[in-house]
């Protein structure tokens, strides 16, 4: 890349804990993308911190650490403070890039002007479908199946579970609801028109939010089959804590619409569907019955993130090289 020249694209991976994963996705990034290409990676307030993986690849890549965990929405929308690239990728740091998946995005992103934000396939190690790359956008429909238990017992129908798209095998080209984080393309100028990851959501629901404020604008989101990615899926994150934290998003979603009467019935729908499938893990071993266990701890989840905390605007610090 020459003086002065943007680069194409800013790939912005923010890590927590997990320093095999993260140093797998590195490794794979680095082989993947050329010198268009810069790389800006975040230790997220790890403990221990990450140091040896951001030294490692300080030579290929911006290092930056946070002393306090920001909470993923926050990390990335200090990261881009460091992106000169005209695009940006967000990158799990658990996600194996593979050859010529940027190449694909980017030449989706671009063969559309009225597309704002794109992903492609996602598949497990196993090489299963991994089927969270996007979904379908939040709807009272959907809250009623997710309450009924209907998305659980139908969920390979795209009526019954419309929100993670139902029966589709990710096999086509459409327009999706919700990009998730894990890997999602849009270019510098949107970002910054949409002001980045809203920063009241600490982890989950904020690229819900930032779908939905994209397709306000007009701005279609899109999927393209090619496999982009092996994603491990929730590296940093236990099972049980993972499920709390998706319902904090949830919820902070449900009370962040303007309407009185969808906040309360999302909500309800909410704790009903939580409580629901706590009853039917009844007869499971304690150690899955995650549902009850976030039944549970409803108080810690039912009024969603709340507000974004000071250490919401944290430095980034930059790790020098050796």
């Amino acid at each position: 890349m020459t003086d002065g020249q943007h680069p194409r694209v800013s790939v912005l991976v923010v890590g927590f804990g997990s320093p095999v994963w993260l140093t797998r996705c590195l490794e794979a990034l680095v082989d993947a993308v050329d010198d268009s290409t810069e790389i800006i990676l975040v230790d997220n307030g790890s403990e221990p911190p990450l140091t040896p993986v951001l030294e490692r690849f300080s030579h290929r890549v911006t290092a930056l650490r946070s002393e306090v965990n920001l909470g993923f929405g926050r990390a990335c929308n200090a990261a881009r403070a460091w992106a000169n690239g005209d695009r940006i990728l967000l990158l799990n740091p658990d996600a194996i890039l593979r050859e010529g998946a940027l190449e694909a995005l980017v030449a989706h992103l671009d063969a559309d002007p009225t597309r704002g934000i794109v992903t492609g396939r996602l598949e497990r190690p196993d090489g299963s479908l991994d089927p969270y790359s996007c979904l379908g956008a939040p709807t009272v429909w959907g809250e009623f199946c997710f309450a009924t238990g209907l998305s659980t017992l139908m969920a390979r129908s795209s009526v019954t579970n419309p929100e993670a798209l139902g029966g589709w095998r990710r096999d086509s080209e459409r327009d999706v609801g919700v990009v998730t984080g894990c890997v999602l393309l849009t270019s510098s100028e949107l970002w910054d028109e949409l002001g980045g990851f809203d920063p009241r959501y600490f982890m989950y629901g904020e690229d819900v939010d930032l779908s939905a404020r994209a397709s306000a604008l007009g701005r279609r989101l899109s999927f393209v089959p090619t496999v982009v990615a092996t994603h491990a899926g929730g590296a940093s994150s236990t099972s049980g804590a993972k499920v709390v934290m998706v319902l904090r998003g949830k919820a902070t979603l449900a009370r962040r619409s303007p309407s009185a009467v969808r906040r309360a019935w999302s909500t309800s729908a909410l704790r009903a569907g939580v409580l629901l499938r706590g009853a039917l893990e009844q007869r499971r071993p304690a150690h899955e019955r995650v549902w009850r266990a976030a039944w549970r701890a409803r108080a810690d989840w039912t009024d969603g993130w709340g507000g974004a905390p000071a250490q919401a605007a944290a430095p980034l610090i930059p790790v020098a090289q050796r």
